[in-house]
């Protein structure tokens, strides 16, 4: 899943409980223990555009892709995670 998927245009930040709760529901960790970076792909070739966000928490990640994926119709946003937090 991108992260473009879990903002939909027009709404409000994703529930970020909702996000944490389908992670660990999937047997995964707690995204919130997690720094994240931002990555932009190109949706027609895949080709890696840039690294939008470095080292941000969960909320700040998706609040990047909340703002960037209205203007950038042709970019899917992927959030991954490079670090836990101590």
């Amino acid at each position: 899943m991108t992260a473009s998927t879990l903002v939909s245009e027009g709404s409000d930040l994703a529930d970020i409980g909702e996000i944490r709760q389908a992670a660990l529901q999937a047997g995964g960790m707690d995204p919130a223990g997690f720094l994240f970076r931002v990555a932009e792909y190109d949706k027609q070739t895949g080709v890696l555009l840039s690294y939008r966000l470095k080292d941000a928490s969960l909320i700040e990640a998706v609040e990047e892709v909340r703002q960037s994926s209205p203007a950038r119709p042709c970019s899917s946003f992927v959030l991954e995670p490079v670090a836990f937090i101590q």
